[in-house]
């Protein structure tokens, strides 16, 4: 522990898949001798609990009772950790995200998440290019924390299965990367010219033939691991764009973790990463011969799943609570200057 016990408080929405990354890693500091207040209903918090806390960390909320909450909680000396993981203003014109905002609603999202960054003493989010544009719109106070495996991510031996199967992880955000770095082009010529090769993804569909191509539309969370782990070879293609550049590494982190060996493109958050991660970074005409390499080497597939694995180890949410338990140390803190309890 690096500080005093602190009596930490959580507003999130349970249901959402990134309170696993940044949300349950911070109830884990439970282990670290804190007490943990989780309150998944955010607009209908019982506030008595919250404002007996010495800080409360909020996962990206900040619509305008949120920030009414936040400004009772902070005038009762209550310190603020507003914590949030995306570019919001960077979100890719094929995003359903993006969609489903209109104009005057992203302005209005825009104006709250300024809000917010003023309100807190202390904003965390997943990368340096994040840092610097909630910087920009007035955060004083800015901690990076990387998303790491939070204990819900487990992963089992793989069942049994013929040939090789290619895998993606890939929510709606990644619609632009499947155009833009036309991945179903040459996923189609892998599947050309290997006959044994089959892919399957798990969030967009990358409209490949349905004999050699499965797709789940989407996996509960404690189940992610499980389902990866039946990939032979996962890929993680972006293109390079503002939203991609600020993005977190977890999916390399869960691919490693299941033993899967992974190929990503060199952009953001995977630059840096290779072979000793458990993957390799390919350029943006490399693709198909990158998977085709691994597909006939299955010794290389297995170095790097090894790799991956000892990587992975050292990336979960228990092995760096006191990641976490720095920006909330230091949030109380800052609250007890500007209002002494």
């Amino acid at each position: 522990m690096l500080t005093s016990a602190m009596r930490i408080g959580i507003l999130t929405n349970l249901e959402a898949t990134n309170s696993a990354y940044r949300a349950f890693p911070v109830a884990e500091l439970a282990a670290l001798g804190h007490e943990v207040i989780v309150d998944g209903r955010a607009e209908h918090a019982e506030r008595a609990r919250l404002f007996r806390c010495d800080v409360v960390h909020v996962y990206r909320y900040d619509s305008r009772p949120i920030q009414m909450l936040v400004r009772a909680l902070r005038d009762a000396g209550v310190a603020i950790v507003w914590d949030v993981d995306d570019d919001l203003g960077a979100i890719p014109d094929a995003s359903p995200t993006r969609h489903a905002k209109g104009g005057m609603q992203e302005q209005r999202l825009l104006r709250d998440v300024a809000a917010m960054a003023h309100l807190a003493d202390v904003v965390t989010t997943t990368s340096m290019p994040l840092a610097d544009s909630y910087r920009r719109v007035g955060a004083d106070c800015v901690h990076i924390v990387e998303n790491f495996l939070p204990r819900l991510y487990t992963a089992g031996p793989a069942r049994p299965h013929a040939g090789i199967v290619i895998g993606w992880v890939a929510s709606g955000e990644h619609l632009h990367d499947l155009e833009h770095l036309r991945v179903r082009e040459w996923l189609e010529s892998v599947l050309e010219r290997e006959p044994d090769v089959r892919v399957r993804s798990i969030g967009i569909d990358l409209g490949l033939p349905r004999d050699r191509y499965e797709r789940e539309i989407a996996v509960a969370y404690r189940d992610l691991g499980q389902r990866i782990a039946e990939f032979d070879i996962a890929i993680a293609p972006l293109d390079d764009i503002q939203f991609n550049r600020a993005r977190s590494n977890v999916k390399l982190k869960e691919y490693a973790a299941a033993g899967v060996p992974w190929l990503a493109s060199p952009i953001g958050p995977y630059r840096g990463l290779g072979e000793k991660q458990g993957g390799r970074l390919v350029p943006n005409h490399g693709w198909a011969a990158a998977v085709e390499r691994l597909v006939h080497k299955p010794r290389e597939r297995r170095k790097l799943a090894k790799r991956g694995l000892s990587w992975a180890r050292g990336q979960t949410a228990a092995y760096n609570l006191e990641r976490w338990e720095a920006p909330l140390a230091e949030a109380v803190q800052r609250a007890r200057r500007r209002s002494p309890r």
